[in-house]
């Protein structure tokens, strides 16, 4: 039965380096166990440069390219989870192959994107459960997308590696720019946690925040890149703006989704963690016209406004150790953004304040347990958290054209 096996996986092998697409459907119905390198090289095989169509893919390329690139995602799996002594050969395989993968990936991509768009109406006002899908729902071609989000996120996060080589990569650059800037194609709104069920939600986040902070984090050269790539034909002003205009509508659609109760809390949470950890990455560029766009056009109040919704959402949803969260929100990094240059820090408070920051460091104060909290770091927290009220009071009381009070969400 093992020679048999084998015989009829090299012939399935054969197969696919032929260009068939029936035996990679074959490999994904019955996937066969300890197969991922010989696998992942006949698939690597199909995925070149060479066979790639000059202008976009049609339906039968398409529906290639995605078998292909789902038969390399689930061997990927396999080599890193159920194989660990696969992984670093599995790592030496996609290396060198790279660009040609990510090529792959923008053009379903770009067939998806051009498709039909997204459905994302939802009624549903309680919290996410594990047997729950998300509020949104999504049409094929939009979970092409996602999933092409899903795939890039996979390689990136497989290796340290392969991390830095997608970061150093001009292929990667412009396929992140162009996931990054993904809207609805009804509304014009920036695509957000499309991803198909709770459990890969959880995983995954947004896909697409979560490949834009995997791809941006600890390398100067990727941010530089992306945003040499972000507006190719304007000015470093205008690149800029753009960088924190669709920054802000990524943010305010976050911010819908607390409000509308669309996943659950601390999903939307880790997405919007990650989404103010990556733009104070940029910040820290100290790139003159970033921070010029960051406070001309008010990222400072968005961002407040955003984590004040979710402090509302966990505050609602009775999980007060939960509010901690907000709080590692507040303390890392928006405390410290009123300092950047380029902005007086009063009025930058102001923005803070405006935004709901009052009333989420009251919220935290009220509704975390601290009397049952022994760790050191939270008593930091604690004091830093009074501290932040009184500064916030102070404000108020040498600024009247402040507003007393961020309006309550919800």
């Amino acid at each position: 039965m093992e020679r048999r096996s084998n015989a009829h996986i090299t012939h399935l092998l054969r197969n696919v380096q032929r260009g068939s697409i029936k035996p990679l459907w074959s490999l994904l119905e019955d996937w066969p166990k300890g197969s991922a390198l010989p696998v992942t090289q006949s698939v690597l095989s199909i995925l070149t440069f060479e066979r790639q169509p000059a202008g976009n893919l049609d339906v039968e390329k398409f529906d290639h390219a995605t078998a292909a690139l789902l038969v390399l995602s689930r061997a990927m799996h396999e080599a890193s989870r159920e194989h660990a002594d696969l992984k670093p050969p599995m790592t030496l395989l996609l290396l060198p192959r790279l660009d040609c993968i990510v090529s792959w990936i923008s053009l379903c991509f770009r067939y998806g994107r051009n498709s039909d768009g997204v459905d994302a109406d939802s009624d549903d006002e309680s919290e996410g459960t594990e047997d729950e899908d998300p509020a949104c729902k999504t049409k094929p071609a939009v979970m092409c997308v996602v999933q092409c989000g899903m795939l890039f996120c996979d390689i990136l996060g497989y290796d340290p590696r392969t991390r830095i080589a997608l970061q150093s990569s001009r292929i990667a650059a412009e396929f992140m720019v162009s996931l990054w800037l993904s809207c609805d194609t009804d509304t014009g709104r920036p695509l957000f946690m499309l991803e198909p069920g709770v459990k890969v939600a959880q995983y995954y986040g947004c896909s697409i925040n979560n490949a834009w902070s995997m791809f941006s984090g600890g390398s100067e050269a990727a941010k530089v890149a992306f945003l040499k790539r972000l507006y190719p034909d304007g000015n470093d002003t205008v690149v800029a703006t753009k960088l924190i205009k669709v920054g802000i509508a990524r943010l305010e659609r976050m911010r819908e989704a607390c409000e509308q109760r669309q996943w659950e809390s601390l999903i939307i949470g880790r997405n919007i963690r990650e989404t103010l950890k990556t733009f104070e990455e940029y910040l820290a560029l100290g790139i003159p016209e970033v921070l010029r766009a960051f406070h001309g056009q008010s990222f400072l109040g968005c961002a407040m406004a955003t984590v004040c919704s979710l402090t509302r959402y966990l505050a609602s949803t009775q999980k007060s150790s939960a509010l901690g969260f907000s709080l590692t929100l507040l303390l890392d990094p928006i405390q410290s953004w009123p300092s950047l240059p380029g902005a007086s820090p009063l009025d930058a408070m102001c923005l803070l304040i405006e935004g709901g920051l009052v009333n989420v460091l009251v919220d935290i104060l009220v509704g975390v347990p601290w009397r049952d909290c022994k760790n050191k770091l939270w008593e930091e927290s604690l004091q830093s958290l009074c501290t932040s009220i009184l500064v916030c009071l102070w404000v108020l009381s040498i600024d009247f054209s402040c507003p007393a009070r961020g309006d309550r969400v919800g």
